[in-house]
Parts: C-alpha cells; sequence; structure tokens
C-alpha cells in the first residue's frame, strides 16, 4: 500500500491570502497552490522512490515556512463557490434594507404584501445561506449547477419600481420631456420625429440612474415603434437625445398623427381590442414607486428543488409577472438567465398589457447594458409565442 502524507499551509497578510499544499502518494510529490477560496494550480513530480519524495517534501515545506506560511487546516474544495454565495446574500440584504428605508420615509405599513415580500426575501438569505454549509450541495453533473443557480438566483434579485401613470389626453398640455408611454415624445431639428413609427417609450436616464442607484447617462432614451415592421425584437429606432440637445434646443410641435403600428399599440387599461384603442394617445408618467424585490425563478428548476431546500417557496412569491422598472422580467420561451449573463440588464418589463398590446400573452423588455468601453446600450425584445 502506497506511504500518503498531506500538509496545506497558508500565507495571509496585507498583501497576500495564498496557499499551498503538498501531498506525498508513493514516490511522487502533488502540489496545489494560489489564492485562498479558489482551487488554484496544481502539478504532480514524479521522484525515484518514496523516500526521494519525502526528502523532496521535507525541503520544500522547509522553504514554504522561511517565507512565512503556517499550517492551516484546508479550505474545502467548493470554497469559492461558498464565497460567492455568502456576497450574493450580502448584496440582497443591501438591496432589501433600501427598501426598508424606502418603507419607513414614506411612512408605508409593513404589512400585507409589503411584508410578504420583506419575509420572502429574509427566508430566501437564511435558504441560500444554510444550503452554502451543505458539501453535497456544491456537487454538480452535466445538467445541474446548483451553487450557480443559486447565485443567479440572488445576484439577479433586483428592487422593481410601478409606474405612476395619467392618461395623455390633449398633446398642447404635454411635458415634452417627461416620462411616457406612447403620447407626445420630445422631437426638435436636430431628433425629428421618426419616419412611420409611433411613439413608444420615453424616460430621462437622469432619473432612471436615481431609482437603479447605476449611472445611465442624463439623456432622454426613446423607442419608436414601426407601424408596419412584424418584427417585434427591432424597433423602428431607439436613441438617446443628449442632455445638451434638450437644454439647448426648443421641442417642435410637430404632431404626426400616425396610425398605431399594427402589432404593437399603445393601450387604454388593457382594452386591446376597443375602436377606441386607434385614438387614445397614451400615458404619462407622474411618478415611481418602490414595490419591492423581484427575483427570477426560471433557473430553480424541478431536478434543483432536492438540493435547493426553502428556497423555492419565497423565490415564487418574489416573481411578479407585471410592467415595472428595474424588476425582473419574465420571457417568454426564453430564461432571463440568458440575456443576463450576456451582461444585459433589465430596465422596463412590460409583462401586462395595461400600457401596451401585442399579441395574447407577449411581454416585451426593454434592457440596458454596460459595454466595454463603459458606454451603455439599449435594446428591446418582444417574447411571445
Amino acid at each position: 500500500m502506497e506511504q500518503q502524507e498531506k500538509h496545506y499551509y497558508e500565507l495571509t497578510d496585507d498583501k497576500s491570502s495564498k496557499f499551498w499544499e503538498i501531498e506525498l502518494i508513493g514516490s511522487a510529490v502533488h502540489l496545489r497552490w494560489g489564492k485562498i477560496g479558489t482551487n488554484g494550480q496544481s502539478k504532480v513530480k514524479e521522484l525515484d522512490s518514496s523516500d526521494d519524495a519525502k526528502n523532496e517534501a521535507d525541503k520544500l515545506i522547509k522553504q514554504k515556512t522561511q517565507k512565512g506560511y503556517t499550517k492551516a487546516d484546508p479550505a474545502p474544495p467548493y470554497q469559492e463557490d461558498k464565497d460567492k454565495i455568502k456576497a450574493s446574500i450580502a448584496n440582497l440584504r443591501k438591496k432589501l434594507s433600501r427598501y426598508k428605508t424606502y418603507c419607513k420615509n414614506n411612512k408605508i405599513e409593513i404589512a400585507g404584501k409589503v411584508k410578504k415580500n420583506i419575509d420572502s426575501v429574509e427566508l430566501l438569505c437564511k435558504a441560500a445561506d444554510d444550503k452554502s454549509e451543505e458539501a453535497e450541495f456544491y456537487e454538480k453533473d452535466e445538467y445541474l449547477d446548483p451553487p450557480k443557480q443559486v447565485i443567479h438566483a440572488l445576484d439577479s434579485a433586483e428592487i422593481a419600481w410601478k409606474p405612476i401613470t395619467k392618461k395623455c389626453e390633449n398633446v398642447d398640455h404635454v411635458i415634452r420631456d417627461g416620462d411616457m408611454f406612447g403620447c407626445f415624445p420630445w422631437t426638435s431639428e436636430s431628433y425629428p420625429w421618426p419616419n412611420k413609427a409611433a411613439p413608444g417609450i420615453q424616460v430621462d436616464l437622469r432619473r432612471m440612474s436615481q431609482l437603479s442607484g447605476e449611472n445611465l447617462g442624463d439623456g432622454l432614451l426613446q423607442v419608436w415603434f414601426d407601424d408596419e415592421t412584424e418584427d417585434l425584437s427591432d424597433p423602428t429606432v431607439i436613441r438617446v437625445i443628449p442632455r445638451d440637445i434638450v437644454e439647448s434646443e426648443s421641442p417642435d410641435d410637430r404632431f404626426v398623427d400616425f396610425i398605431p403600428s399594427k402589432y404593437v399599440t399603445v393601450s387604454s387599461n388593457g382594452c386591446c381590442w376597443s375602436d377606441n384603442e386607434k385614438n387614445f394617445l397614451g400615458w404619462m408618467i407622474t411618478d415611481y414607486e418602490m414595490i419591492g424585490i423581484q427575483t427570477d425563478t426560471g433557473t430553480i428548476v424541478e431536478e434543483l428543488e432536492g438540493t435547493s431546500g426553502g428556497m423555492i417557496d419565497p423565490m415564487y412569491e418574489l416573481h411578479v409577472n407585471d410592467t415595472s422598472f428595474f424588476g425582473v422580467p419574465d420571457p417568454i420561451q426564453q430564461m432571463w438567465i440568458d440575456f443576463y449573463e450576456k451582461g444585459q440588464r433589465n430596465l422596463l418589463s412590460l409583462s401586462s398589457k395595461k400600457y401596451f398590446c401585442v399579441g395574447i400573452d407577449d411581454t416585451g423588455q426593454l434592457m440596458y447594458k454596460k459595454e466595454e468601453d463603459g458606454k451603455i446600450s439599449f435594446s428591446f425584445n418582444w417574447s411571445h409565442y
């Protein structure tokens, strides 16, 4: 029987957080080293005999201890995943703290749906924390990666904002640089009304930055829908009007009496097939209300239920299929994680027919992405059957 011996050392100070491990198996010396919390690198050195391997190990151990390495208990191989889960839990709790502060500052009673949302987030964090302590939770195969799926569920959870709206009934009374669905968006000499297009969405990116806590710019983001195209994932125009244009140019008064898109139209309280819809202008957004935290249930598949413990119930409580800003969207026949892993984040999720009509059960997502050069790009996706 081959002689086996393993030793684990760590070097931790203001500049370093490293481990070094040596294992003797017969005449072979197995080495593993790297940053604490990772699997590190490894190599095997073959010697002529077990005695030679022992002498080599003693020499290497002496070298390491002279450099300040001290003997310690080895970290588990899944430590990196565990640390990520702990960090994700801490980040989600920060978002929950922001929601609680919002409720307190706005004198919102912690009862009913509000209490249920807060309780669900706390249960989700506790369940994820409990699972992170179980070694079997980190077992993976070609189909399941429980740590990755749970980390996504925690990281993708976002504070959602509900738009407070009123009907746009007279274009003469519209605040042209305000937030709106349909209605009468900002147009000027430099940014005229797009050809054959119906107003879709306009939001002030300064306000969006305040809601999200991220710097998304300071211009006016606009989405216009073509009245002919069948490709709903490709609106006629997605553009950002720079703030200096908004402040230096006057909006023109040219309102195009457009024919609403036959594929997507502004909705009047979900009345999508009424003749009155043809004359409905849209909605002005007067304010936003924080409505809690939403999360993505798409990654918690049935096969994961046995390893995710008490996470599933609170996650379904936190999944809200409604129109909101910065919540978690509900794409049809797709998974939000597919967008999320490409760096896209939700700006507006259209999951009800209160504001737009398209198809029977279709949903839409206005997304943003921080590019490598630091700039923000925007895209729109209709998901439908």
